[in-house]
């Protein structure tokens, strides 16, 4: 069944773990003006996150692997939730940096404790459609982080924000602890050294780092326009207000909607060659958002 309790605590995870990451983007003009600091500086708040998750990953799965998944993605969800509402007591551009990059600490023991149990409890023929609903959880949490974030920033201010996003996540936790039930497959590692010592090994595999640089390119292109397209259309002629800035990443939402036909059309087409289509339409999206009619930067 798509929706079992199952998989749909799997799309909450992925929710939850990915509301928070870029909740900064939409908000990035107001802050600029709270804390009167430069584009650079302020963009930080986005950077720290992202940074985090890059240096906790691979540690967060050698301890989901020692520790189980379950219990490690739990205890994730509710210690990002706990730094988004510290997020919230930041007095200084200083302080939210260093709130956002412990957030990003905590990110991967929720989406890597995911993938894993998928890999684990679902049956071969069954993990795609797990994981295509994973993957539409994590576009859904990205974008409702984004919008409620400028949203609620125009409104009622930036520590707002951080307070709902804090105690939506804490809420998602709760849920997750009643609903995703404990593993039936997992069998423990040796040990968390042993766990990094195979993570070692994992790295020396050529066609994992070419996936790995795959990945790191998209995202670097991907999170770098979704960031300072925010100033661009603050600015004039648009002068877009964070609310607004919000509602522009709505065509985040095409996502939900692409990656189910993605999987299919790549087991007809071929990975590689849909691959390179996929690159090849990120890049002339990029380029039309520099084109200057709005309608234009949209579908860009």
């Amino acid at each position: 069944m798509l929706f079992e309790p199952r998989r749909l605590a799997i799309a909450l995870a992925a929710v939850c773990a990915f509301l928070g990451l870029y909740v900064t983007q939409a908000m990035l003009p107001a802050l600029r003006l709270e804390f009167h600091t430069g584009v650079q500086t302020v963009a930080l708040t986005v950077m720290a996150s992202t940074l985090a998750v890059a240096l906790a990953a691979p540690l967060a799965g050698a301890i989901s692997q020692h520790y189980g998944q379950r219990r490690v993605l739990l205890v994730s969800a509710a210690l990002l939730g706990a730094t988004t509402l510290g997020a919230a007591t930041a007095h200084s551009l200083a302080e939210l940096i260093v709130w956002r990059f412990a957030e990003g600490l905590f990110i991967p023991g929720i989406f890597t404790s995911a993938v894993a149990y998928i890999a684990e409890e679902w049956p071969g023929r069954e993990t795609p459609a797990v994981t295509a609903l994973f993957t539409a959880g994590a576009v859904l949490g990205s974008f409702v982080g984004r919008y409620l974030g400028g949203a609620l920033t125009q409104f009622y201010g930036w520590p707002t924000a951080f307070v709902a996003l804090g105690a939506l996540t804490l809420t998602l936790t709760a849920a997750l602890a009643r609903v995703l039930r404990r593993e039936r497959n997992f069998a423990a590692g040796g040990g968390l050294a042993a766990s990094l010592r195979g993570l070692a090994k994992v790295a020396g595999n050529r066609r994992l780092l070419a996936t790995c640089a795959i990945g790191f390119g998209t995202l670097f292109c991907q999170v770098a326009t979704f960031t300072y397209i925010s100033f661009h259309l603050a600015a004039a002629p648009y002068l877009l207000d964070t609310h607004q800035l919000g509602e522009v990443v709505a065509v985040f939402l095409i996502g939900m909607v692409a990656t189910p036909f993605a999987g299919r059309l790549a087991q007809r087409y071929g990975t590689l060659r849909l691959l390179r289509v996929g690159l090849l339409a990120g890049a002339g999206g990029m380029l039309l958002t520099l084109a200057q009619p709005l309608p234009v930067i949209l579908a860009g």
